[in-house]
């Protein structure tokens, strides 16, 4: 849990720094706002988004007590930490701006998978990794998330079901888990059903 919340908090830092750098005026320090401004400004790419926005949520769960950890959790919120150094560290325009190589930063053990997740281009790609990502799921559920998100983006809409089944078998109370199942519903013609399954929440439907 402490390797979590540090990861979480280096994560705060580093958008907030990023954001003040390119003087972008928030009236907020909540991180998703930085994470938010700084992608409309164009300064993220989307698996820095992904990876930033899971890390934002794994952290609060920590904080807040929401749930317990799986067995390897926090070395997947390392390896997105260390994604998220990479960008500050070479790639944000305005930020350090380092060669690549001169970033000397620990491996995980986890950061081929993360890599090959956040970058999955096709329907095709995403089945034939859906395999390996399952046997990950039980020591690392907020993969879940971000998968799930992946196989709606690629219409593969039966790969989402089973992936939302398995997350909710893990964490029936998760939050997320029912908005990206509402969102399957929205982008698969059934507006009525997102409806219905987010209202007791009061939360709006959504398809982004």
């Amino acid at each position: 849990e402490a390797a979590v919340l540090y990861a979480a908090r280096l994560l705060e830092g580093i958008f907030r720094s990023a954001s003040k750098r390119l003087n972008l005026a928030l009236k907020t320090s909540e991180t998703h706002a930085y994470i938010d401004a700084l992608a409309g400004a164009r300064c993220l790419d989307e698996s820095v988004r992904v990876a930033a926005h899971a890390l934002r949520r794994v952290g609060n769960e920590v904080r807040h007590v929401q749930r317990s950890l799986g067995e390897d959790e926090h070395w997947i919120a390392l390896a997105f930490a260390r994604l998220i150094v990479r960008w500050y560290g070479s790639d944000f325009r305005g930020g350090l701006q380092l060669p690549k190589a001169d970033l000397s930063l620990p491996s995980t053990g986890y950061d081929w998978l993360i890599e090959k997740l956040l970058h999955v281009q096709t329907p095709e790609e995403m089945v034939d990794f859906m395999p390996e990502l399952h046997r990950c799921l039980k020591q690392a559920p907020l993969l879940a998330t971000i998968a799930i998100e992946k196989a709606i983006d690629l219409k593969l809409w039966h790969q989402a079901e089973r992936l939302i089944q398995t997350a909710q078998r893990m964490e029936s109370r998760n939050r997320r888990i029912l908005e990206l199942r509402a969102l399957l519903f929205s982008r698969r013609g059934q507006p009525e059903r997102a409806i219905k399954l987010l209202s007791p929440l009061k939360i709006r439907p959504f398809d982004s």
